[in-house]
């Protein structure tokens, strides 16, 4: 959690929950990166530790084990969707309120075995395919769309088959058709409220 109007207003969006069909589009309202966390089968509400790279293996920590250990970094979207009744987010999250369609996408990769069809190697074909790279890179008010579109093989006996992912980019100057659905983000016409103690 970064932004401090979240300590006095309430939690980030919700992150997306990966379910059959799902398909998540919206414009990018901020794009960050959070460190990741070992993932826990047995109880995936928990979180669990810190992850970091450390003398080239990814080892498990709540504080940094080393001077030469980093972070394990995963990108992570905020969108606004179309979306008014909090679809695709978990049934482990608050549903307070009315929904106002922001979204979270957390961009993880997966290891050598099951790389294709990963959700990181989607975004990064679909980045480049529409001009993202060296000099022009990923920015709020871009437009994105994820969307799962099977399951693959298990890399192991035991584990789940892997999600497939697509997904498409859009740059601001080139945005959508279905750019017009989502809600405007100009805050312009706002009406001040003058009992707003915070205004």
């Amino acid at each position: 959690m970064s932004d401090p109007n979240d300590i006095l207003f309430g939690s980030e969006a919700p992150a997306i929950s990966p379910d059959d069909g799902l398909k998540v589009r919206g414009r990018i309202t901020k794009f960050d990166a959070r460190q990741r966390r070992k993932f826990d089968r047995t109880a995936p509400k928990n979180q669990g530790e810190l992850l970091w790279f450390e003398n080239g293996k990814i080892v498990e920590s709540a504080d940094k084990p080393s001077a030469n250990a980093r972070p394990v970094l995963d990108p992570v979207f905020t969108v606004q969707t179309a979306f008014t009744s909090w679809e695709f987010t978990s049934d482990s999250f608050a549903k307070v309120g009315s929904d106002d369609g922001l979204r979270r996408i957390f961009v993880t990769g997966r290891s050598r075995d099951a790389k294709v069809g990963s959700l990181l190697e989607a975004v990064k074909e679909a980045t480049r395919k529409a001009g993202c790279g060296r000099t022009r890179k990923v920015q709020e008010g871009d437009y994105i769309e994820v969307r799962i579109v099977g399951k693959g093989k298990p890399v192991s006996k035991g584990l789940n088959a892997p999600w497939l992912w697509e997904c498409d980019y859009w740059l601001s100057n080139n945005p959508p058709e279905w750019a017009s659905e989502l809600p405007s983000d100009d805050v312009s016409d706002v009406e001040e409220d003058d009992d707003n103690p915070f205004a």
